[in-house]
């Protein structure tokens, strides 16, 4: 093997590594929503962390796929990119309609869109402003 050939190799088994995670993720939050078992229901706040893991894996499957984060933050924008508006049309999260506003911002269970934040090249921070709706009190969900 070349040594060209090594990191290519490498960076296809983290892909792999990485979407095997992604589709566990998934699974284990289609449960936590109720969409296999026994018809359970997850609580809003449990919702919205789920929403908020979804967000961070996708743009970090981004990241292993362009090697930076998409190329904005804004929720609406981000949401299309990440929906497959990118440039090899590869989809990195598949959200239902009710977790979009009209607008087609991703929204947390109360309908207020999530804040999302690069924090540098490969970190992001997304917030939901929870039950109260009101970005920066003791109720708001966050990655951090």
């Amino acid at each position: 093997m070349t040594t060209t050939e090594q990191p290519l190799k490498r960076r296809s088994w983290t892909l792999c590594v990485v979407l095997v995670l992604g589709i566990i993720l998934v699974l284990i939050g289609d449960i936590l929503l109720g969409g296999i078992g026994n018809g359970l229901k997850a609580s809003p706040r449990a919702k919205a962390s789920y929403q908020i893991i979804q967000i961070c894996t996708a743009c970090q499957n981004y990241v292993i796929e362009y090697g930076t984060l998409p190329p904005t933050s804004e929720n609406y924008r981000l949401i299309k990119i990440l929906s497959g508006d990118n440039p090899r049309g590869i989809t990195f999260i598949t959200l239902r309609p009710s977790d979009l506003s009209p607008d087609g911002e991703i929204v947390d269970p109360w309908k207020t869109p999530l804040r999302i934040i690069f924090d540098s090249d490969s970190k992001v921070s997304c917030i939901s402003a929870g039950p109260d709706k009101i970005f920066g009190t003791a109720d708001d969900i966050t990655n951090q």
